[in-house]
This record gives structure tokens, C-alpha cells and sequence, in this order.
């Protein structure tokens, strides 16, 4: 900034560290020079977000708990679910072709299909349970 005023002092402005006169003397300024007005929003914008990111107990994970629930998470569902999607067109193909008799094949797909119709219904039980759990917001 070509100004006398710095990032550091605008930071400190926002955070209400500077002593009463330079405060004063920092206020004026920015109601005087909108490129000063314009990098102060900035920065007031940048805490703002940073804030929202944080959770309630201030731990030192939480940013890092907001990105992991934010970009990881969702890239390895999405990881996870292709390779699945991968691997059983594989495993049908495989089955498909195969040179074994009608009946094992016919077997081993019962037992795949009754598995996964178990896995499903677990997983939907558990997201069940989870709607109507009156104390999924209690921190534990």
C-alpha cells in the first residue's frame, strides 16, 4: 500500500489492538481513502470467514476438521464409489464369461446379491435411526 497505512495496522485495527490515538488516527483514514477502505473489508471479509470455518471449542484441529469435511470426504466417496463401480463391472463381466457351470454361477450371485441386500439394509436402518435421533446434536 502507497498509504501510511500498513496490512499490519489495518489488521490491528480489526482485531482492536491499536492504542486509542493510533485507533482514532486509523479510523479517519479509512473513511478518507477508499483504497484503504476497499483492503480493510477485505481483510474484515477474510476474518470473517475464517471464523465461520472455526468450530465452538476452539481446538486447533478445526480448521483442518472443515477442510477434511469439505474436500476429502467427498473426493473419497467419490474415489470409493467409482472404483466400486469399476470393480463390479469387472466382476460381472468375469462372471458373465466364465467357463463355470450355470449353477455356481447362479450360487455365487445369490450369495453376492443377498449380501448386498443385507450391507443395504443396515445402511439404511443406521441413516434411519440417525433422522429420528434426538441427541445427534449433544457433543459428546
Amino acid at each position: 500500500m502507497s498509504h501510511e497505512l500498513g496490512h499490519e495496522d489495518l489488521m490491528r485495527y480489526l482485531d482492536d489492538e491499536l492504542p486509542p490515538d493510533r485507533r482514532a488516527a486509523v479510523a479517519a483514514h479509512l473513511e478518507a481513502c477508499t483504497e484503504c477502505h476497499r483492503e480493510f473489508v477485505i481483510f474484515q471479509r477474510m476474518k470473517e470467514d475464517l471464523l465461520a470455518m472455526s468450530t465452538d471449542d476452539g481446538s486447533t484441529s478445526s480448521l483442518w476438521t472443515v477442510v477434511s469435511r469439505q474436500i476429502t470426504q467427498p473426493l473419497g466417496w467419490v474415489l470409493m464409489l467409482g472404483g466400486l463401480v469399476v470393480l463390479t463391472a469387472w466382476a460381472v463381466w468375469s462372471w458373465l464369461t466364465s467357463p463355470e457351470v450355470f449353477w455356481r454361477k447362479l450360487a455365487i450371485g445369490a450369495v453376492v446379491v443377498g449380501a448386498l441386500f443385507l450391507l443395504l439394509s443396515a445402511i439404511l436402518d443406521r441413516v434411519r435411526e440417525y433422522r429420528t435421533d434426538p441427541y445427534r446434536e449433544i457433543q459428546r
